[in-house]
Formats: C-alpha cells, structure tokens, sequence
C-alpha cells in the first residue's frame, strides 16, 4: 500500500510540474532591448521597446559628428520561446530567437540585441 501511495505521489508532481512549463507563458511587455551596428561607416542603433503585443522601433544613424537620421517605426510581435516574429507596420517581417538576454533578429544580416 505505501508503495503505491509513493508512485501516486511521484507521478502526481511530475504531471503537475509538466503541465505548469507547458502552461507557462513568456511576455516581453515592458522590455527595451538595444542593438548597435557599424557598416560602411555608419554607427547605427537600434532600440525595440515591448508592450503587450505592439512595439516601437527607433533607429538612429550617425553619419559623422553632425549628421544624425532618426526613423522610428511601430508593429506588432509575436513570441513564443524561444522564436520572435515582428511586423513593422511599414511591411517589414523580422524573426529571430531569444536566449537569456540576448535577442539575434535577421534585418538584412543577423544583429544582436541586449535587455536593456
């Protein structure tokens, strides 16, 4: 008898921390993450601020010390770990993965950006 209660109690906890992971879900609300890139003698970042299930995109590119372009740029994302999906309202798709604090998006080449 108390051997069967032990398999019970075993195979109770291990359903029940399988279905909790399954269950779980990954939310970057609230989250900045921030890439920089140099290519072809431009200094660029690129700042993505989360919300529920919109985002902002802001770029500035540094030409030399006066000449700056900003582009700022909205969409909507979709993320379930470790791959993200972003649409910028402008048509462009990006997708990527993020492991820990670190997002690599492909925009024309692969870029890393970091959890703010």
């Amino acid at each position: 008898m108390k051997k069967t209660l032990f398999v019970f109690a075993l195979m109770v906890m291990v359903l029940a921390g399988c279905s909790k992971d399954a269950d779980e879900s990954y939310s970057l609300d609230g989250t900045t993450w921030m890439g920089v890139d140099t290519e072809d003698g431009v200094y660029a970042e690129h700042i993505f601020k989360f919300q529920k299930t919109t985002l902002t995109s802001q770029s500035f590119m540094y030409y030399d010390s006066e000449t700056v372009e900003s582009r700022l740029a909205n969409g909507t994302y979709t993320y379930t770990a470790p791959l993200i999906t972003i649409e910028l309202d402008e048509g462009t798709t990006l997708t990527g993965t993020i492991k820990d604090s670190v997002m690599v998006i492909k925009w024309s080449k692969l870029r890393d950006f970091v959890k703010q």
